[in-house]
C-alpha cells in the first residue's frame, strides 16, 4: 500500500522516514510511531503523553475542536483546543492534584507560546498549598532541586531553597514561582515541613 500525504492525500514515493514536507502540497509530515501525520495529529499525540495523568483521550481533543470551530466559524488553532481541554478539566469539579496538573500544563502552553508561564505555576501551587492546608498542614518547606542545584534553578530560587513558611504565609506571598527569575518558568515546590 502507498504512503499518503496526511494533509493533501497525495501518494507518496518513497514514504518518508523523518519529518518533511510533502512534495505537493508542501505542508509538513511528521512521523509517529510509524505513522505520517498532519502537525495537528502529530502535536496531538505528544501532548496526549503530556496529559496523560489526566486521563485525556483523542475524543476529548476532536469534542474540543469541533466546539471551537463551531464558535469560531474556522477551524481552532491547536493550542486553543489544549485550553479548552484544560479550562473543561479545571471547572468539572476534578480533585485538587488533577487542577494543578492542568495549571502546569497552562503553563506550558504559555511557555510554547512563549508567554510568560508564572501566573499559572502561581495557580498550580496555590491549588497545591490548600489541598495541604486543607489536610491540616501549618507549615511549608520550599523545595527547588532533587539533589545538586542545576541550570533550571535561577539563583534567587536557590537561594528561597529549605526555607520553611507558616502555609497562610506561602499562600498570601507565594514566593515560588512569583520570584523565580528563570525564562521559562519555576519548577520549584512546597512540601509539607
Amino acid at each position: 500500500m502507498s504512503a499518503r500525504c496526511p494533509n493533501c492525500n497525495s501518494t507518496l514515493d518513497p514514504s518518508p522516514k523523518r519529518k518533511k514536507a510533502c512534495p505537493i502540497c508542501g505542508k509538513p509530515i511528521y512521523i509517529r510511531n510509524g505513522n505520517l501525520l498532519s502537525e495537528y495529529d502529530a502535536l496531538r499525540e505528544d501532548w496526549l503523553v503530556y496529559l496523560a495523568p489526566l486521563s485525556v483521550t483523542k475524543k476529548h481533543f476532536d469534542d474540543a475542536r469541533s466546539q471551537l470551530t463551531q464558535q469560531f466559524t474556522r477551524p481552532p488553532g491547536f493550542y486553543d483546543v489544549v485550553w479548552r481541554i484544560l479550562n473543561n478539566l479545571i471547572a468539572s469539579g476534578r480533585p485538587a492534584s488533577d487542577v494543578e496538573i492542568a495549571y502546569r500544563e497552562m503553563a506550558r502552553v504559555a511557555s510554547f507560546e512563549n508567554k510568560d508561564p508564572r501566573h499559572y505555576l502561581a495557580l498550580a501551587l496555590s491549588t497545591r498549598l490548600q489541598a495541604m492546608k486543607s489536610r491540616g498542614v501549618k507549615w511549608v518547606t520550599i523545595s527547588c532541586y532533587a539533589g545538586e542545584p542545576d541550570y533550571s534553578t535561577c539563583e534567587v530560587c536557590r537561594s528561597l531553597h529549605g526555607t520553611k513558611l507558616d502555609i497562610d504565609e506561602a499562600l498570601s506571598e507565594l514566593p515560588i514561582p512569583n520570584k523565580c527569575t528563570h525564562d521559562t518558568g519555576c519548577r520549584c515546590e512546597y512540601i509539607p515541613a
